[in-house]
């Protein structure tokens, strides 16, 4: 791909508080790091060949994928690479090799069959990867199909497999991705001129680990989600599935319990602790087990984190029973194709979205609660101030709605998102949302596509905006409705939290929609009353969290109940 500049001059007159003359910006196309998607996919279920070396009774394929090969990727320049995390079903095991798929024939053109595999320890700072354990020689695959590397090295621990691009845009193959995100939380990654990051892309790598290990009789593993969104808005319905995969030697029963608890702004929390396994599992069987009813999702934006567990008593491995995953909410409006990262600009002092809400079909009023921008430092262009401000105007474009505070800009891939305190409420008109650096240079440099068909993206200061017109700023906004987090249950809240079981404390925590007398006791399995946990009838609340520790309560089948003066609310829970 060629490289592209353009001198970009404005003429700057009668700007309030800036001198006349003239300020020069240069445009330059952002080829190093950035990677391209198959712009023609036909996807297909790939033919899954058996793993080297053989069938081995002690030998299993970790993975997250669905065997779907969606669509490719490449980067434009060779060394850059996209790797999976792996959490092995037991403290050592020999990582026999790793499985990829490469796109076929019909994308790049001429394309190439060349890669590199690379092995990763987990111990960078929170899990990153960063000691190398292994770097094969520059290996020649088959196009369209799966392809078996050898590795052959004892692993201890988590680990992170990488394909690494051998060569070069076009001259390369491209990667195989699916459609849907099944991996929990930390598992794809991606390396650019040697740094890792999170990959946040849609799907799953189709890049798998073969292990050979000595499996324990009982290990139950939560191994991935089903088909969960990186985002998705509001005050819809979200069906949340989950897969576990009997690892160990011996059958397991069914009726294991599978919980699921959802944590998010404000304090949110939603918990479905009543799902258990439906069918016996043998070796290397799986099931999917499906939380009914869907997760109503609340209006307030932000950040929602979904644990999952199981609570196989006899299960011999704990490191592999939880699993998280966290799923962004919001509704959010951009003109930008964020797929499409064509120029940079640093053209200032501040770079403006004019967002017109009725573009997107949004009704008044809705409030402006999250921000989105990506920056991206280019080597022959360094930054000499990373900081820089979001500001919000109302539709003239001058009244100042919202001001953040001085942020650190991040270089692409990664992502700014800012949580608007105080979110303005949009009653009529259109918007205006800039990020303002803090350097007259006009750095940290902005990311934009070479879409000029909407105009909506400006340079300039409150009242003097020219249109760029080269393209659209990537910036996003995240709006919602004006009221606040759904946090009044339709019906109370009552949940008994026992992981790890067997743990030393076990947790409650109750939530009724009025202040009310409550009382929460713990019965064993004759009816008879055990403990009395908890009684507000000389005083009233509507809420709480109360732990009682493991050392009063045995092993056993108990009974926690909530009463109030109308209601009554039963959980069974079993102590191992």
């Amino acid at each position: 791909m060629s490289r592209y500049f353009t001198l970009f001059i404005i003429l700057f007159l009668g700007f309030s508080g800036l001198a006349k003359g003239e300020e020069i910006k240069w445009l330059q196309y952002p080829s190093d790091g950035i990677a391209i998607e198959n712009p023609f996919p036909l996807p297909r279920l790939t033919e899954f060949p058996p793993a080297e070396p053989g069938d081995s009774p002690d030998a299993d394929t970790l993975f997250y994928d669905d065997r779907s090969a969606a669509n490719a990727w490449v980067w434009y320049r060779q060394g850059n690479g996209w790797g999976v995390k792996f959490i092995p079903p037991a403290d050592n095991v020999t990582l026999s090799g790793a499985l990829l798929y490469l796109w076929d024939a019909s994308w790049p053109v001429p394309g190439g069959n060349r890669y590199l595999i690379k092995v990763f320890d987990d111990d960078g700072p929170n899990g990153a990867p960063q000691t190398q354990l292994f770097a094969s020689d520059t290996l020649t695959g088959t196009r369209g199909a799966w392809n078996y590397a050898t590795i052959n090295i004892p692993v201890s621990g988590p680990f992170y497999i990488f394909y690494v691009q051998a060569d070069s845009y076009p001259n390369c193959p491209g990667f195989g991705i699916d459609r849907y995100d099944n991996a929990p939380d930390g598992v794809e990654w991606e390396v650019v001129s040697g740094n890792f990051s999170p990959d946040k892309r849609a799907g799953e790598w189709l890049l798998r680990a073969v292990i050979d290990w000595t499996p324990q009789a009982k290990n139950l593993a939560s191994t991935f989600f089903g088909n969960l969104p990186l985002d998705t808005i509001p005050r819809i319905t979200l069906t949340i599935r989950t897969n576990v995969r009997n690892m160990g030697l011996d059958t397991v029963p069914r009726g294991v319990p599978v919980k699921m608890k959802i944590t998010g702004p404000l304090g949110y929390t939603y918990q479905d602790l009543n799902e258990t396994t439906s069918v016996a599992l043998a070796r290397r069987a799986s099931q999917q087990i499906t939380f009914s009813p869907g997760w109503r999702i609340p209006d307030t934006a932000g950040k929602y984190t979904i644990t999952i567990w199981h609570e196989y008593g006899l299960d011999q491995y704990r490191k592999d029973d939880t699993i998280k995953k966290t799923i962004g909410v919001a509704r959010w409006l951009t003109y930008a194709n964020w797929n499409n990262p064509y120029w940079l600009t640093w053209a200032g002092p501040e770079r403006a979205v004019k967002f017109t809400p009725s573009d997107f079909g949004q009704a008044y009023p809705f409030r402006i609660q999250r921000l989105r921008h990506q920056f991206y430092y280019h080597s022959q262009y360094p930054w000499p101030d990373s900081a820089f401000q979001f500001k919000i105007y109302a539709s003239d474009g001058q009244t100042l709605l919202y001001e953040s505070d001085t942020i650190k800009a991040v270089s692409y891939p990664l992502v700014i998102e800012h949580d608007v305190t105080n979110p303005p409420v949009i009653n009529s008109g259109d918007f205006w949302v800039s990020v303002a650096p803090r350097s007259t240079s006009g750095h940290p440099s902005t990311l934009a596509d070479n879409v000029t068909t909407r105009q909506k993206s400006y340079y300039g200061v409150p009242g003097y905006w020219y249109n760029w017109g080269q393209g659209e700023f990537f910036t996003a906004v995240a709006v919602g409705g004006v009221t606040g987090i759904e946090d009044i249950p339709e019906k109370p809240i009552f949940e008994v939290e026992t992981y790890p079981n067997p743990g030393t404390v076990v947790k409650i925590r109750w939530q009724v929609r009025n202040e009310t007398p409550v009382r929460i006791s713990l019965y064993d399995v004759t009816g008879r009353e055990v403990k009395r946990i908890y009684e507000s009838s000389d005083r009233r609340a509507n809420s709480g969290i109360l732990e009682i520790t493991r050392d009063v309560l045995p092993s056993g089948i108990y009974i926690f109940q909530l009463k109030t003066p109308n209601e009554t609310y039963n959980r069974k829970v079993i102590l191992y």
